[in-house]
C-alpha cells in the first residue's frame, strides 16, 4: 500500500531545535522592513489580480526576505508583523470545488470563510479563477466567533451553485506576513507554520513556507519575481485545500497532486526547494 505524505514526513528524523530556529526566524527577519498600517494599504487590496506560488523552505523564505528588503514594507496586524488565519473551507458532500480543480475547470470556485485573529475580524470568502487565470475575490464582513455557513453568503454565488448546501470540509491555521512594493501595485504574502485539520485527522508543515506574489496584471520584473528567478524558485500551482483533503484522507483522487507532494517531501526533509 502507497504511503501517504503525511505516513512518509512523519517516519523523517526532525530536528525540533532546527526547526523552531526557522520558523522564528521568519518573524526576525520581517522585523528588519519598514511598516505600514492597515488604513494605508487601501489600493493595494487587489480583489481582482493574478496569483503565483512558490514553495521554499523557511531557511529560503529568510533568504527571500533578505534580497527583497529595500523594495518592500509589511503591513502590520494591529502590533504584530504577521496575523493567525483560521480558515475553514466549505464544498458539496461531493466535493464539487475540489473537483472542478482537479479536472482544471473554469470559472472554479472555493467557498471558506477566514479569521483574521490579530486585526479580530472574519470574513465569508468566495475566490473565482476564470479562464484567463485571473482571481476575483468577493467577501463579506461577518460576525466572530464564526459557528457555521449562511446560507444567504452562498447567494452570490452563480446559479446551480447558489442552490447547493455546502459542508465544512477542512480547516487550516498558519501564519501570513504580507508586504506592499514600495514602487508598483503589487503584494505578496508569505505563510508558515501551516497546520490542517479534517474531523481527528491532523497534519502539520514544519518546514514549507509558501510564498504568493498578487498582481494587476503578471510582471516577471518585478524585485520579488527576480529575486526568486535568482534563487531558482519555480512556480508551482499549490492549493492548501487540495492537498489538505488528499493529505487527510478525504474520499477523492490526489494522483494529479503528486508532483506537489514530492516537492514538499523534499523540503520537509531538509533539502530545500529552490
Amino acid at each position: 500500500m502507497a504511503q501517504t505524505f503525511a505516513a512518509k514526513v512523519a517516519l523523517l528524523d526532525t530536528n525540533a531545535n532546527e526547526q523552531a530556529q526557522a520558523y522564528h526566524a521568519i518573524g526576525d527577519a520581517l522585523h528588519k522592513f519598514d511598516h505600514v498600517n492597515e488604513i494605508e494599504e487601501t489600493q493595494y487590496a487587489l480583489l481582482k489580480r493574478f496569483d503565483t506560488k512558490f514553495l521554499v523552505s523557511y531557511s529560503e523564505a529568510v533568504d527571500f526576505l533578505s534580497r527583497i528588503q529595500s523594495d518592500y514594507v509589511v503591513l502590520k496586524a494591529e502590533s504584530e508583523y504577521y496575523d493567525r488565519y483560521i480558515t475553514h473551507y466549505f464544498d458539496t458532500n461531493d466535493f464539487e470545488c475540489f473537483q472542478q480543480h482537479r479536472r482544471g475547470i473554469r470559472p472554479r470556485y472555493k467557498i471558506r470563510t477566514r479569521e483574521y485573529l490579530n486585526r479580530r475580524l472574519g470574513f465569508f470568502e468566495i475566490k473565482e479563477k476564470n479562464k484567463y487565470n485571473q482571481v476575483t475575490k468577493t467577501r463579506i464582513e461577518i460576525t466572530l466567533p464564526i459557528q457555521q455557513l449562511e446560507q444567504q453568503w452562498v447567494s452570490h454565488l452563480p446559479p446551480p451553485l447558489s442552490a447547493i448546501v455546502f459542508e465544512p470540509q477542512l480547516k487550516t491555521t498558519f501564519n501570513r506576513a504580507m508586504l506592499l512594493s514600495s514602487r508598483t501595485l503589487e503584494r505578496l504574502s508569505i505563510d508558515w507554520g501551516l497546520q490542517f485539520e479534517r474531523g481527528d485527522a491532523q497534519h502539520s508543515l514544519k518546514r514549507t513556507a509558501i510564498i504568493e506574489l498578487k498582481q494587476k496584471r503578471i510582471d516577471l520584473t518585478t524585485p520579488a519575481r527576480l529575486a526568486l528567478r535568482d534563487m531558482f524558485c519555480h512556480p508551482t500551482s499549490m492549493s492548501k485545500y487540495c492537498f489538505g483533503l488528499t493529505t487527510l484522507g478525504a474520499p477523492v483522487k490526489g494522483h494529479l497532486f503528486k508532483n506537489i507532494e514530492r516537492e514538499m517531501t523534499r523540503i520537509e526533509q531538509g533539502r530545500g526547494a529552490c
